[in-house]
């Protein structure tokens, strides 16, 4: 499920309108109406005040379909593509035993520091 029909399902289980998220959010119904459908990507910051308005976290927005897709060039992400990707690895990184966490972030580290 991709992140326009998440919205969507789960603005339709909190019995919210697109004018009643839209007050929720800030963000124009015609901006909302063109994530559920597709036309529009969100930025993070918008996915934030969209996850707050539906009471869950980002990472459940994006779930498991929005997997990252990896580019050439790791230079050309954008730092909302980032952003993003990190939203969506949260959970499984805080079920990483301590020692996992440890070696991962040794090699963000590593890798951040070339």
């Amino acid at each position: 499920m991709n992140i326009g029909h998440k919205i969507r399902e789960l603005r339709k289980e909190n019995k919210l309108t697109l004018k009643e998220l839209s007050k929720k959010t800030d963000l124009s119904i015609s901006f909302i109406s063109d994530i559920e459908n597709e036309r529009r990507n969100p930025r993070l910051d918008n996915l934030r005040k969209i996850a707050s308005a539906l009471n869950v976290e980002v990472s459940e927005l994006l779930g498991e379909s929005e997997s990252f897709i990896i580019k050439e060039n790791p230079s050309n992400y954008t730092v909302d593509e980032l952003e993003i990707e990190i939203e969506r690895l949260k959970p499984k990184i805080r079920q990483l035993p301590q020692e996992e966490k440890d070696k991962l972030f040794k090699m963000i580290n590593a890798y951040l520091e070339e």
